[in-house]
């Protein structure tokens, strides 16, 4: 099963990277984009960052996903549009500490 990861694009411009598929990613310097994981593996061999595994509240992980849910996970929720943290119990706002 996939999952998307938002990855973070180098800060200087490199050239585009091509996917074995003959897709090629030029993301602008420092804008941030949700991938596929296993183009994310691909990206962060080439100089991108990884965030965090994204998607909605729906998509969330939970012991029964790939990857495992495990205490001090991050996930970057595009429904709340905000980075949160598992504290092994909670889905939590890492700043305020507010359960989401």
């Amino acid at each position: 099963m996939s999952y998307n990861v938002r990855m973070l694009a180098p800060a200087v411009a490199k050239s585009a990277v091509k996917h074995g598929n003959g897709q090629s990613f030029n993301d602008a310097p420092g804008t941030s984009v949700d991938y596929v994981d296993h183009v994310a593996q691909l990206l962060e061999a080439n100089g991108y960052t990884r965030v965090a595994q994204s998607g909605t509240t729906a998509q969330r992980p939970t012991n029964n996903t790939i990857p495992i849910l495990t205490k001090g996970m991050f996930y970057v929720d595009t429904t709340l549009t905000q980075l949160i943290q598992f504290d092994g119990a909670t889905w939590r706002n890492p700043i305020s500490g507010a359960s989401v």
